[in-house]
């Protein structure tokens, strides 16, 4: 499945979103599925979280079906545990 890679600039708390204490990491994010991994956690997001100057689209990346399927399963147990 086709994957777009973006970079972010993201902050810990609103105290470094005003002093610009921001730090930049990749984000993996497959649209077709609203779902994003960035590393860190995986996630369901839309591609509004894309928009904006604190993300730049760096390209796109195929990711193999066996991931795709794993990180399904992710959400899919982080939505039923809620």
């Amino acid at each position: 499945m086709k994957a777009k890679v973006y970079r972010l600039e993201i902050h810990d708390s609103l105290l470094s979103c005003n002093h610009g204490f921001g730090r930049k990491i990749c984000e993996i994010h497959l649209p077709e599925l609203k779902i994003a991994y960035n590393g860190e956690a995986c996630f369901e997001a839309c591609k509004e979280r894309y928009k904006g100057k604190h993300a730049r689209s760096v390209g796109e990346i195929e990711v193999p079906d066996e991931v795709v399927r794993n990180l399904k399963s992710y959400i899919a147990l982080r939505v039923s545990s809620k």
